[in-house]
């Protein structure tokens, strides 16, 4: 059985969700800004049009277990 670990944190500037997976890593040429898998292309437009934020994805090496790593940040914005 597969293992997911999500790490949450906060820099003061940023707020920050890895997700990370030790499944079959990604497809060969695989590009995050091409994908045509509607949802998510969902999640990736949210975070860079409404959160104004980045999201990245990165196949971990074999060496360090495998599989997929994802990283959503979202700057923090101060409340009047």
């Amino acid at each position: 059985m597969g293992h997911v670990d999500v790490t949450l944190s906060h820099t003061g500037s940023e707020l920050i969700v890895a997700v990370r997976d030790d499944g079959h890593g990604l497809p060969e040429g695989f590009d995050i800004e091409k994908t045509t898998s509607l949802g998510l292309s969902i999640v990736r437009d949210l975070v860079a049009s409404q959160l104004e934020g980045h999201i990245s994805m990165e196949e971990v090496p074999a060496a360090e277990g495998g599989g997929t790593r994802v990283v959503i940040s979202v700057p923090v914005r101060a409340h009047r």
